[in-house]
């Protein structure tokens, strides 16, 4: 493959990135290093699911391909980008002294090699890149814009539905935990893990019984599959090179972080629906949880089958155990 056929074709992996960030509800941003033809880290913007403001995708890619050679210098690699880096990843690529960089869709607002700033061809600096803009840029960028017109909408039905942006958090508390049947009141309740505002639709929730976490391990892992990104988590994961005990605290933890985000939404939703929707619904969150609802009466409760499934079963367990019925 001569020099653009590589650039084409590494761009499309780091495209293939950035929908991995977008299938998580993350700004599409993609990143791939390239070492003699050889992918030695690929990763995907985490930002909003790590609540972490340095999980760009170039900065996890570089520290992959850092682990991955055994060292710091990354010389004789090239970055593959789908967005401009920001000042940020600019620096990043710096120190690790990438001699190539190579990105599709210019960012107009926080660009720092071409838009805004030119940080990697600066001779100040005690390193500069060689870049190439440009490549598969009207995908790269659809991408972005498909994404943003996505959450307009999203955010434009939330207002239609609720008439504002998104339920702040203690409201959706008090309103999710109206609904408790009597022997759960006070006992269940909705936590924010890590709250910032009220705006914030993936604020870090959780459920807990008596103070002690509901979710265990497997509900975590069944919510995920349930979501479709197990799979794609462990994947994720595995990139990073970890031991076996590193690998399971590390999914344990995503799967929470991720399960939190569902739990929210999904119980942002809950206030609005009739018991018979929620126990029917498609989403095993809410139907979960409706079975704490006090709309459940004793006598229906007595005559539903035991849940299949381990999440639903567990709630169910805890009204029964709470009601004193014997399951």
């Amino acid at each position: 493959m001569d020099v653009l056929e590589k650039d084409l074709h590494f761009m499309q992996l780091a495209i293939e990135e950035a929908k991995k960030a977008a299938a998580l509800g993350e700004v599409p941003i993609g990143a791939i290093i390239v070492y003699k033809n050889e992918v030695i880290g690929s990763a995907h913007n985490l930002r909003e699911t790590s609540q972490n403001a340095v999980t760009h995708a170039e900065l996890m890619a570089i520290q992959q391909a850092c682990n991955k050679i055994g060292s710091w210098r990354l010389e004789e690699t090239i970055l593959y980008v789908t967005l401009e880096p920001c000042p940020m990843c600019a620096g990043a690529i710096l120190q690790s002294r990438v001699p190539r960089v190579v990105y599709g869709a210019r960012d107009s607002k926080a660009g720092c090699v071409d838009s805004l700033y030119h940080l990697l061809n600066d001779s100040r600096f005690n390193h500069e890149c060689e870049v190439t803009e440009g490549i598969l840029a009207a995908e790269c960028g659809q991408l972005l814009s498909d994404f943003f017109g996505n959450l307009r909408k999203e955010k434009k039905a939330t207002r239609a539905t609720t008439g504002r942006k998104a339920i702040p958090f203690t409201k959706l508390k008090s309103a999710v935990e109206s609904f408790l049947c009597e022997p759960l009141q006070g006992r269940i309740e909705l936590r924010a893990a890590a709250y910032r505002h009220s705006h914030d639709e993936r604020s870090r929730v959780s459920l807990t019984l008596d103070t002690e976490q509901i979710f265990s391990a497997a509900d975590l892992s069944y919510i995920n599959e349930h979501f479709n990104l197990a799979e794609q988590l462990e994947k994720e994961l595995k990139l990073e090179r970890l031991s076996a005990e590193e690998l399971a605290e590390a999914q344990l933890k995503e799967q929470g972080i991720i399960a939190s985000w569902h739990l929210y939404r999904a119980l942002a939703q809950y206030p609005n629906l009739s018991i018979a929707d929620a126990l029917t619904s498609e989403n095993p969150l809410i139907r979960s949880y409706a079975l704490l609802d006090r709309r459940v009466g004793k006598r229906k409760l007595k005559d539903m089958n035991v849940p299949q499934h381990s999440l639903e079963k567990r709630f169910y367990e805890i009204r029964c155990g709470a009601e004193g019925i014997h399951s």
